[in-house]
This record gives C-alpha cells, sequence and structure tokens, in this order.
C-alpha cells in the first residue's frame, strides 16, 4: 500500500530537534488546520474570512505568514 505524499513531511516534522509545540504547530501549519479566518469561516464559529489586519484578502496561513503586508513589518 503507497503512503500519500503528504506523509513524507511526517518524519521531517517530527524528527526535528525542536521543542514539542513547535512540531505541533509546524504539523497544524502544514495540515492547513490552523486556526485562520478561513479554516473558521469554514466552521461557521465567524462571519468573515477577510484579514482584520490589512483588509485587503482572506486570512489562510499563505497570507498571514507571507502575504500580509502588515505581517512582513
Amino acid at each position: 500500500m503507497a503512503r500519500p505524499e503528504n506523509d513524507l513531511m511526517a518524519p521531517l516534522i517530527w524528527s526535528a530537534k525542536v521543542p514539542h509545540k513547535l512540531k505541533i504547530f509546524a504539523w497544524l501549519l502544514f495540515k492547513d488546520r490552523l486556526n485562520t479566518r478561513v479554516n473558521l469561516a469554514r466552521k461557521h464559529i465567524i462571519d468573515s474570512d477577510i484579514c482584520p489586519q490589512c483588509a485587503m484578502t482572506t486570512e489562510d496561513s499563505n497570507h498571514l505568514f507571507i502575504t500580509c503586508p502588515l505581517g512582513q513589518s
């Protein structure tokens, strides 16, 4: 039985010599399970998925850590 491609990242994350809470954070980020506004809106916890900092686009993991202009400062 073949392993899915996304399981190839698991050994890298879980074998890293970093604190356990950082491994959990990395795993949630990799699996797109962080509580970003997009994920919270998908679960009907909040109404809007727009980034509250820049109000330019939806707040997903990519926007939160890479493309948000206010997050880069």
